[in-house]
C-alpha cells in the first residue's frame, strides 16, 4: 500500500507540465478513445495553465473526443472551472447599453419598461440572472441526448474523478526518477492504464458516501435550528393573550376584595 509519499521529489517551480483531459465512469473505466494528453508550453510548473487549456481547445476535447464516444443518454459530471462554463447569453453588466440591458430582459421575459433607469433595470438584471444561467456545453451535451450535472462550488470530492487522478500521481510520482518530461508523459499514460474500472467502481462508491454524509449532517443541521425560529406573529398573539388574562386575573382579585 502507498500513501503517495514515494518518488523523488523535483524542486517547485522546475520542469514542464503535461495537461490531461480523460473521462470515465464505473461501468466504462477510462473511456480510451477520450484521452488527450499533451506537454503546456509554459516554462515552469506554476504557470497558469489556462494559457495552454482554454475554453476553445476544451470545447474541440468535448465535441470531438468526449460526446461521440460515451455511452447513450449518460450524465456527465463537471466542476465549474471557466473553461467548462462559458454562459450563452450573458447577463448584461454594469458596461452594458441601456438598450442591450431591455433586449436582454425582454428575450427572458423579464417584466421592464423603458421609463425605468438604467439602474433600476440593471437590478432586474441582478435579481433573475441566476434563474437564467445557461452554458453553452451543457446546450451541446442536451443536443445530443446527454446532461450536465454541475458540482456545487467547493465540492470537487463529489467527482470520482478527483480521486483517480489522485492515483495517478501517486503512480507517477513513485517511479518519476529523471524529471524529464518526456519520462513523465510516458509515467502518465501508463498511469491510466493502471486504472481499472474496479477502481472506478470504488471511487465512485467513495464520493457517493461523502455526499450522503455531507447530506446527512445538513438534515441535522436543519432539524436543530428549526426550534429555533420564532414566528414573530405568534408572539404578537400570545402577547396579546397574556395581557388579556392580566386583565382578567385583576378583575377576579378586585371581585375577590370587594
Amino acid at each position: 500500500m502507498s500513501d503517495g509519499s514515494g518518488g523523488l521529489r523535483v524542486p517547485i517551480g522546475k520542469g514542464g507540465r503535461l495537461i490531461v483531459l480523460h473521462v470515465g465512469s464505473s461501468a466504462t473505466g477510462f473511456i480510451p478513445q477520450c484521452k488527450f494528453i499533451f506537454r503546456s508550453k509554459s516554462k515552469t510548473s506554476n504557470s497558469d495553465y489556462h494559457k495552454d487549456m482554454d475554453y476553445s481547445l476544451f470545447k474541440k476535447w468535448f465535441v470531438e473526443k468526449l460526446l461521440p464516444n460515451i455511452p447513450p443518454n449518460s450524465t456527465i459530471v463537471m466542476d465549474n472551472a471557466s473553461i467548462h462554463s462559458v454562459q450563452l447569453d450573458r447577463a448584461s453588466s454594469t458596461n452594458t447599453r441601456k438598450a442591450d440591458i431591455m433586449s436582454w430582459l425582454l428575450r427572458h421575459n423579464i417584466p421592464h419598461t423603458s421609463s425605468q433607469k438604467r439602474e433600476e433595470l440593471l437590478m432586474l438584471v441582478k435579481l433573475f440572472k441566476s434563474k437564467t444561467v445557461s452554458y453553452e456545453i451543457d446546450s451541446i451535451a442536451k443536443q445530443h441526448g446527454h446532461q450536465v450535472v454541475r458540482l456545487p462550488p467547493y465540492h470537487c470530492h463529489y467527482n470520482p474523478i478527483e480521486f483517480i487522478w489522485a492515483q495517478m500521481k501517486s503512480y507517477v510520482a513513485e517511479k518519476n526518477n529523471t524529471f524529464k518530461i518526456a519520462d513523465v508523459e510516458t509515467l502518465t499514460h501508463e498511469a491510466v492504464e493502471t486504472i481499472s474500472i474496479e477502481a472506478w467502481e470504488n471511487c465512485v462508491r467513495h464520493a457517493e458516501k461523502l455526499q450522503e454524509k455531507d447530506y446527512a449532517r445538513e438534515i441535522r443541521r436543519d432539524d436543530i435550528m428549526e426550534p429555533f425560529i420564532i414566528n414573530l406573529e405568534d408572539s404578537d398573539e400570545e402577547s396579546e393573550d397574556d395581557n388579556a388574562d392580566d386583565d382578567d386575573t385583576e378583575n377576579d382579585l378586585r371581585d375577590i376584595s370587594d
